[in-house]
């Protein structure tokens, strides 16, 4: 809200690998998300729910220890909100929601 009533840009960090300077501003706001990296693993269900933060090798470490593995077609060192769909997109969302990524889990070979 404060960006929208102040006119400021507002820029959203997840792990700040952006080569086109997306999670950067001059003069503006900078949400910085890098820091949340809660994962929690349902192996049951085969799922896994990570915050924006956690990058792809983390998150790929963690689940391979599972034996879990999830596709993400980049660097391990990205954030993954910059590479799966979430709620950080809804200016509406709350700061907890919109630090949720959900990423479905399926069996390594």
């Amino acid at each position: 809200m404060l960006a929208h009533e102040t006119g400021l840009e507002l820029a959203v960090r997840s792990g700040g690998h952006s080569l086109a300077g997306h999670s950067v501003t001059e003069g503006g706001i900078v949400l910085d998300l890098s820091g949340l990296k809660e994962l929690e693993i349902d192996l049951p269900g085969r799922a896994a729910w990570a915050e924006t933060g956690l990058t792809a090798g983390e998150y790929t470490a963690a689940v391979g220890a599972h034996g879990l593995a999830t596709g993400f077609g980049d660097t391990g060192s990205v954030g993954i909100g910059g590479l799966t769909p979430s709620e950080a997109g809804s200016a509406s969302s709350s700061a907890s929601t919109a630090s949720r990524s959900t990423t479905s889990s399926q069996p390594s070979s």
